[in-house]
This record gives C-alpha cells, sequence and structure tokens, in this order.
C-alpha cells in the first residue's frame, strides 16, 4: 500500500493505514507462519521490500518508511531465527507494473524520470519478482539469509 504524499502532507491516518499494511501485514504473516517453519525440511520466507526502503523517493515518505522497516526485520528474523534453520530475506523491486503503481504509470513524466533513473531502462515484470522470490525459496540459496535481493535493473546501484 503506498500514500502519495510526502512526510507534510501525509495524514496521521495515512501513515497509520500504510504501516499497518505493509509492516504490521509482514510482522502478522511471519508470527503466523512461524510454527510451520520450525516442522518445515528447508524453512525460508521472504519478504516484500521495496527500492524506495533503500532509495529516498519523494512523495512517498510513507511506504519508503514501511520498506525499509520490512528489510530491517528480515534482518533481525534472520539472525534470530538461523539457529533454527529457518532462512529470512526480502526481494525488493523498483516499478512494478500492477495495480499500485497504475496511477503513476498514466504520467509519461513521472515514467520518463522513473525510466531514466534505472540503468536497464524499464520496469521489472511481475514475473521477474517471483523468480527472485522463488530463488530465494530454492536450494540454490540453503547459504543465504538476511538479504535483499533488488530486482532493480541497477536502480540503487547508483
Amino acid at each position: 500500500m503506498n500514500a502519495r504524499h510526502d512526510f507534510a502532507g501525509t495524514s496521521e491516518a495515512e501513515w497509520r493505514d500504510v504501516l499497518d499494511v505493509n509492516l504490521g501485514g509482514t510482522i502478522r504473516m511471519c508470527r503466523a507462519a512461524l510454527w510451520l517453519l520450525r516442522a518445515a525440511p528447508a524453512p525460508a520466507v521472504v519478504n516484500l521490500g521495496s527500492t524506495a526502503g533503500a532509495v529516498a523517493v519523494a512523495g512517498s515518505a510513507a511506504y519508503g518508511v514501511s520498506k525499509a522497516a520490512i528489510m530491517h526485520l528480515t534482518r533481525i528474523l534472520a539472525f534470530e531465527w538461523a539457529p533454527e534453520g529457518i532462512r529470512v530475506n526480502a526481494v525488493a523491486p523498483a516499478i512494478v507494473p500492477t495495480a499500485m503503481t497504475e496511477d503513476v504509470r498514466q504520467s509519461a513524466e513521472y515514467m520518463r524520470t522513473k525510466l531514466a533513473a534505472i540503468p536497464l531502462g524499464r520496469m521489472a515484470t511481475p514475473d521477474e519478482v517471483a523468480q527472485a522470490v522463488a530463488y530465494l525459496c530454492a536450494p540454490a540459496a540453503a547459504m543465504t539469509t538476511g538479504q535483499t535481493l533488488f530486482v532493480d535493473g541497477g536502480l540503487t546501484i547508483q
């Protein structure tokens, strides 16, 4: 969930809603899954972050803060749950063509600026995000925990 306002323009209710859906939802899911993870043969959690959690994006204060918190929660849970063999990682995409980004994708100026900031010059596809999640759940990532995998076409390397 996103509230597309700068810090001063984001109401208390919007802050609460964005943090509750994004961060609170992640916390609740991790808590609910823990007992199943403890019984799984190769347990892995993949949380959903965003490049907005690592790079300041004007006009998305609540969203960026919620995603930064998710990525830090990922590191904390990875550290706490490692003794039980539970791996915890996150995937952080740049802009993806979804219902949440439909409004900004309608703005040619926004898209021109956004794509210019991405070295590969395009959005991530939902399938590319899903493939990153699949990788982090796969045996190939058995030694990976506490990491955020950016699916961002190079946005965060600048």
